[in-house]
């Protein structure tokens, strides 16, 4: 191929990708619901913000897990595997 030179005039900065406090992954999670439920098997959008043991939130991603927990999804602030193991299992 060959190489051109391109020059944008006036160009202006955009975004690309999630907004801003995305959960780091994303996913949706089977749950069996209730007998009381009807039985039926359920997926629930689910979010997990990984950090290290001394990470910290920004306010992006705490207004990004309020609003997961406030339309019924579930957020997940992990800190090891084991934080995430102990969130879902207990959702069999």
């Amino acid at each position: 191929f060959p190489s051109h030179d391109t020059v944008v005039r006036q160009a202006r900065p955009f975004q690309a990708g999630p907004p801003a406090g995305t959960a780091d992954l994303l996913g949706v999670t089977r749950v069996v619901v209730t007998p009381e439920m009807v039985g039926k098997v359920i997926g629930v959008a689910t979010a997990i913000e990984t950090k290290t043991a001394k990470g910290r939130q920004r306010d992006e991603q705490k207004t990004f897990e309020r609003v997961m927990v406030a339309q019924g999804g579930l957020y997940i602030l992990a800190r090891s595997a084991d934080d995430v193991a102990r969130m879902l299992g207990g959702l069999e």
